[in-house]
């Protein structure tokens, strides 16, 4: 007997709006052929079908039994439009990346406190008010970092990363939801966001974007950290305040203005100088170009109709590098978060279970394999 699945209007609607897809293309998929029929009220889908649909709208099964729609958007500011109205459209890849990054924030400052461990003292040391130079000289000396420097070149993000997540912020990059390549994150619907919980920080990096556009995204959410303000963020160009004061902090700790204005004086050819800050900064032209204009020695008109004509920086191609899947799990969870789980494994705070929840997950030797790796007597 064929099990079938009846739903109320407003949540099969709800739930097919999630999909992202018109209807004339989820009917071309062999479970939503009779799409049309469901929506009419002339038919229910079978439970296979609704497994597949609540899948496809990254929903729990159960919500497709209730009477009405979840609210399920995330409770995070949202930076990606100008204005002070937030977008209310969250692809449910995002929203599983947001709850997700959440939860493990969550755990990893409940265990910190647990153990006596306190969070970064420097989490809203500043503010929109501070000078963005004093800001950025500081974070420098924090992080060691120094625009520019050859041995960073190589691996610029990877070095960034590293570096906050030595001053106790999480970092977590990733273009897919999970462990799921088949779940892609668009950097078109957002760059990246920051949390804040009890005290503790993390930023989570849409790998989907361009290299230039990972490093600065990185930089820009190390801002909202030093100013206490989490929320997600889009392109480069909100006049918000929080998101422009960001994006002159990561210019700054990014590049070096004396060097970029001297290699314009030298050159005046902006081509030519945009091709340097990108070789010697890893940065795009839109952040030189905007410095210099900040500056005043570009017109604004000049630098505008110069990225208008200009082709901009080619996204960074996501080659499948294959190799060790720990390799990649520590770029989406981040080494502190991955020590911070094994380690409570190894020392009996979790169970087996629950590292494979935070982890996500399955198999119990790769666990075993991030334990050695982590947790391992050198």
């Amino acid at each position: 007997m064929t099990v079938r699945v009846p739903m109320s209007p407003p949540v099969l609607e709800w739930a097919v709006k999630r999909t992202r897809l018109p209807v004339d293309e989820l009917e071309k998929k062999s479970d939503f052929h009779c799409l049309r029929s469901w929506l009419g009220g002339e038919s229910t889908p079978t439970f296979r079908q609704a497994q597949k649909l609540a899948k496809l709208a990254g929903i729990p099964f159960g919500y497709l039994l209730l009477e009405e729609p979840v609210q399920r958007t995330p409770h995070l500011p949202d930076f990606r439009t100008p204005g002070s109205t937030p977008l209310s459209d969250y692809s449910p890849a995002l929203e599983q990346t947001i709850y997700a990054c959440e939860r493990r924030l969550e755990w990893y400052a409940e265990d910190a406190l647990a153990s006596g461990i306190a969070g970064p003292s420097f989490i809203g040391r500043f503010s929109t008010d501070t000078s963005v130079g004093k800001a950025t000289d500081w974070a420098c000396a924090l992080l060691d970092w120094v625009p520019g420097k050859r041995e960073r070149s190589r691996d610029r993000v990877a070095t960034l990363a590293d570096a906050i997540e030595h001053t106790g912020i999480l970092v977590m990059r990733s273009s897919v939801v999970g462990n799921n390549t088949q779940n892609k994150l668009d950097s078109d619907e957002f760059r990246g966001f920051t949390l804040i919980r009890h005290s503790f920080g993390l930023i989570f990096i849409n790998s989907a974007d361009s290299g230039v556009g990972k490093l600065f995204s990185l930089a820009h959410e190390f801002g909202h950290i030093l100013i206490g303000e989490q929320g997600i963020s889009g392109g480069p160009l909100n006049q918000r305040a929080v998101e422009r004061w960001c994006n002159q902090f990561a210019t700054a700790l990014l590049v070096s203005t004396k060097d970029i204005l001297n290699r314009w004086s030298e050159t005046r050819d902006l081509e030519s100088v945009c091709q340097w800050s990108f070789k010697t900064f890893g940065v795009s032209r839109d952040v030189t170009v905007w410095l210099l204009v900040d500056n005043g020695v570009l017109p604004r008109e000049a630098g505008q109709r110069f990225l208008q004509e200009a082709p901009s920086s080619p996204p960074t191609a996501q080659r499948n590098r294959g190799g060790d899947f720990t390799v990649g799990l520590r770029s989406r969870l981040g080494g502190l978060f991955l020590e911070a789980v094994t380690g409570a494994l190894v020392e009996g705070r979790i169970d087996e279970r629950e590292a494979s929840r935070q982890l996500g997950v399955k198999k119990i030797s790769a666990i075993e394999a991030l334990v050695d790796q982590y947790q391992g007597l050198p």
